[in-house]
């Protein structure tokens, strides 16, 4: 009797072990259940989030893309200006040329004929090569040559900025240099003395009668 009643003590015992492992068992699986649920949450967090900032990106390439067209069209409107300008500056040396042209076949001009703009482009003291340059641009003699500014030579192929110091002091050497306003008339060349101002002429004019 007393081993039989050993033997159930034992079988109750070994029955609360289990209820105990059990017990445990389910607070773990309800932990874990709480984790998966904490974690599915911050999944679905930073996805949100991942949308969001997938959205701010798109939106802003969309402003970069129009930042950009509308930078690349101001910058083909300034050059289109930059063109105009340099044409009408083009066209106003034309017209002041006509005009002194004109004055100077009236006789009424400040025009002072210089010999040496008739000479030809070949006697100037260059390289053969930008003789050759020029020439193939219809540059022949130091007249057309001395009309001539910088930039506009610097737009010949072949002709850079060192070549152009060249010419200039070859210019020089012949008393006359680049951007001169000089015009040419009935074959000979004059240079284009600038006009006076109205200031400029009153003040001549006193100085004439102080002396």
């Amino acid at each position: 009797m007393d081993s039989l009643l050993s033997r159930f003590d034992g079988i109750l015992g070994d029955m609360a072990s289990d209820n105990e492992r059990n017990t445990v068992l389910k607070n773990h699986a309800t932990e874990l259940d709480k984790l998966v649920k904490e974690l599915r949450y911050e999944q679905s967090c930073l996805e949100s989030g991942n949308r969001s900032m997938k959205s701010k990106q798109k939106r802003l390439l969309t402003i970069k893309g129009k930042l950009i067209n509308e930078t690349n069209e101001i910058k083909e409107k300034i050059r289109q200006r930059k063109n105009t300008i340099a044409q009408l500056e083009i066209r106003i040396d034309s017209l002041k040329r006509i005009k002194a042209g004109l004055d100077i076949e009236i006789d009424n001009s400040l025009g002072n004929e210089m010999d040496c703009l008739s000479e030809p482009v070949s006697g100037l003291n260059i390289p053969p090569s930008i003789k050759s340059i020029l020439d193939s641009q219809g540059i022949t003699c130091i007249g057309e040559l001395s009309s001539l500014d910088r930039d506009y030579l610097q737009g010949i192929s072949g002709i850079g900025t060192i070549s152009i110091d060249r010419i200039d002091a070859a210019l020089q050497e012949k008393g006359t240099y680049l951007g001169m306003d000089a015009v040419k008339v009935n074959g000979r060349w004059y240079r284009i003395e600038e006009e006076q101002t109205s200031e400029q002429s009153q003040e001549s004019t006193q100085e004439q009668t102080t002396e």
